[in-house]
């Protein structure tokens, strides 16, 4: 019989996602806490971003919101991190803290 409780079947995550004003900088941050390591760019700087009202939709991002650049991180034999440089119109620049 089925489990009914929350997470039954649950074995692994395979990725998370995460948002993030500035790719280098993030990649950086990863790389040396938790020592990350670059598997490979989904959409490299420089490319076309994603954007336009289909991805506003399915991502409820805000009008003019885009994707400039993607890259997948593994973390040891956990799971991987995707990171999003996301680009809003309303966006405050990156602060250092």
């Amino acid at each position: 019989m089925p489990s009914t409780s929350p997470g039954a079947g649950v074995r692994g995550i395979d990725h998370v996602g995460v948002t993030v004003p500035d790719l280098q900088a993030a990649t950086a941050f990863f790389i040396e806490a938790l020592g990350a390591e670059v598997l490979y760019d989904s959409l490299a700087k420089g490319q076309p971003p994603q954007e336009g009202p289909d991805l506003q939709r399915r991502l409820r991002f805000l009008p003019g919101s885009s994707i400039r650049a993607m890259r997948l991180l593994r973390l040891g034999n956990g799971p991987s991190l995707e990171l999003f440089e996301y680009a809003a119109p309303e966006q405050r620049p990156p602060s250092l803290l």
